[in-house]
């Protein structure tokens, strides 16, 4: 029997789904590999995220740290940071897979307006044999 080696993975999750973050956790780990949540290692709340003293901007530079040390991204749902995230881990030539379909049920309303944004996210739609 031949075993995989776990690979270090990066869960990006949008706040708005916070509630998942267990379940996204718990996806990775199902996967064979091991989860890196930004919301387990800063939690959001009053040190971290929009309302957080340190504020989402100081977050979002550690997110990007902590993509950097990964070996693989998992996008779990789309917003204006966890796309962030991405063209960082795609900069870095990271593996990415999405999990947008499973795990956010409105990615399609929030796609057009990022893909404007950010117009890498449609071939990784694309790539994902994603329909939107």
């Amino acid at each position: 029997m031949i075993l995989m080696k776990p690979l270090l993975t990066y869960c990006a999750l949008p706040s708005r789904l916070h509630d998942l973050t267990d379940d996204s956790y718990q996806f990775v780990i199902s996967q064979g590999h091991a989860p890196l949540h930004p919301f387990k290692a800063l939690p959001q709340g009053k040190d971290f995220g929009d309302n957080g003293r340190f504020g989402r901007d100081f977050a979002l530079k550690f997110a990007f740290r902590m993509v950097g040390i990964c070996d693989q991204f998992y996008l779990f749902g789309m917003s204006d940071g966890t796309v962030q995230e991405a063209e960082k881990a795609l900069e870095l030539k990271l593996p990415i897979n999405l999990h947008v379909e499973r795990f956010d049920p409105d990615w399609r309303r929030y796609y057009p307006q990022l893909r404007d944004k950010y117009p890498f996210l449609e071939g990784l739609i694309r790539n994902n044999n994603l329909t939107v």
